[in-house]
């Protein structure tokens, strides 16, 4: 495999997705949740889990899965930058769900996601930090 720039990503150095299935686990009800993270147009980092706590709808998933993988966009964004990389804008993650990411950006939108643990407030924190964009997978 040759890796190289993807020229449908722009000037952006690496570009992250993320997707859930909500109530997939048949045993648990709980979603699983993934993410891949692109440079140029080969794979450099991926995962793929059982989500820890049962989302109440698809939106609570794909947003879990969401804060999944901004943690892993964050901590490539600061590998890259131990390499002499800047960052002067934030970071696309793309996310299949336009009900979370309005959630990720909006705080208007937490009327019935308030009961979500704390912890899943993060990704909102950066996306209001400027660190990271969520976008909707299938813009260009």
């Amino acid at each position: 495999m040759v890796y190289k720039p993807d020229p449908s990503v722009g000037q952006e150095i690496f570009i992250t997705y993320t997707d859930a299935n909500h109530g997939a686990c048949k045993d648990t009800g709980r979603s699983t949740g993934g993410y891949v993270v692109k440079i140029g147009t080969g794979a450099v980092s991926w995962s793929s889990k059982l989500q820890t706590v049962v989302a109440l709808s698809s939106t609570e998933a794909e947003y879990m899965a969401g804060v999944e993988a901004g943690k892993e966009l964050k901590w490539m964004r600061s590998l890259l930058g131990e390499f002499g990389y800047t960052f002067d804008t934030a970071s696309t993650l793309c996310i299949d769900s336009m009900s979370a990411i309005n959630v990720s950006k909006n705080p208007e939108h937490h009327g019935r996601m308030k009961h979500l643990d704390l912890k899943f407030h993060w990704l909102r924190e950066n996306v209001e930090a400027g660190i990271i964009k969520p976008k909707a997978c299938w813009d260009k």
